[in-house]
């Protein structure tokens, strides 16, 4: 949440000097995935990214532009692109202006597992175990997908407005065959 907060200021900063107006969401997230087939593990695949979307207003004129890099170079290189964008822009004629700071979001902590979050590769071999341990002493073949991960999103705006929610989630899926 701090880091959000704090990644959030930076590029509403860099864009407060090109824009009436400024709004950034930050998401991030991270996964692991285990596959299991014939009885044993057969890959782990791990993926972690995080992106912000910046949208500037000025007289009017909206744009957005997207960033992966939060070095800032490139803040200030999408905040620029972001203004340029929207000065060639038509005016909106229905424009809803941005939500003020009298907005308050409710913090939702019971989304979040801290042992899910952490998981690792070891943990999924673990959830599974009992799966391929069953198939085998039956004579079967077991094959599935063990998956967690965890994911934030971040809403704030150049009035003040501040949102931010993280999440966890986990998986497992598997088929159970006879050898015929």
């Amino acid at each position: 949440r701090d880091d959000s907060a704090a990644l959030a200021t930076r590029i509403l900063s860099a864009a407060s000097s090109r824009a009436d107006e400024a709004e950034v969401i930050l998401s991030s997230r991270r996964g692991l995935a285990t596959r299991f087939g014939a009885n044993a593990v057969i890959q782990n695949q791990s993926v972690e990214s995080a992106s912000a979307t910046l949208r500037v207003i000025n007289r009017g004129k909206q744009a957005r532009v997207v960033l992966d890099r939060f070095d800032d170079e490139s803040i200030a290189d999408a905040a620029a692109r972001a203004a340029a964008l929207a000065g060639a822009q038509p005016s909106a004629q229905q424009f809803l202006p941005l939500f003020d700071g009298k907005v308050v979001y409710k913090q939702n902590d019971g989304a979040w597992v801290e042992a899910t979050a952490k998981a690792v590769a070891a943990a999924h071999v673990k959830a599974f175990t009992p799966t391929i341990d069953a198939s085998v002493k039956d004579g079967h073949e077991a094959s599935g997908l063990v998956q967690t991960g965890a994911s934030a999103v971040a809403l704030a705006n150049s009035k003040g407005i501040f949102g931010y929610h993280r999440t966890t989630h986990s998986s497992i899926a598997a088929t159970v065959r006879t050898p015929d």
